[in-house]
């Protein structure tokens, strides 16, 4: 039976943790670090019956997102997200929380510790997105 959970958060926007990014040492830094911090924690939580994982969400449409980008219209806004993506729709806050809710199910995903869930829409595979553009 697992005792607990820890759901740890790193944005993905930027491919920032998983490929280098020119201008980007801290902040591509404390995302590799996030991601390994939660991977040492899933091992020594393991025998605690504690599952430790990661969600690494890409380019979804939230207010914070907007704030980057307030000179545009809402519907510029949600082109340029969709375009950084290879899937054709735009990320939406309802895909983090499903991701969040099956990990946090006891049940459903019991058997989960030390993943990182990048629910970005394949923005990692493409990585067509850089801080220079």
């Amino acid at each position: 039976m697992v005792f607990g959970y820890v759901l740890a958060h790193s944005l993905t926007l930027l491919c920032s943790g998983t490929r280098p990014d020119k201008c980007l040492v801290a902040y591509s830094g404390s995302k590799g670090g996030l991601n390994m911090m939660a991977k040492v924690l899933a091992l020594e939580e393991a025998p605690n019956h504690v599952r430790v994982n990661l969600v690494s969400p890409g380019a979804i449409l939230t207010d914070m997102m907007r704030s980057f980008y307030e000179d545009k219209s809402e519907a510029e806004v949600e082109k340029i997200l969709h375009d950084m993506q290879p899937l054709p729709r735009t990320g939406q806050p309802q895909d983090i929380g499903n991701t969040v809710a099956f990990l946090a199910d006891n049940e459903k995903a019991a058997f989960v510790t030390g993943a990182d869930f990048e629910v970005n829409g394949g923005i990692t595979l493409a990585c067509n997105f850089s801080a220079e553009n």
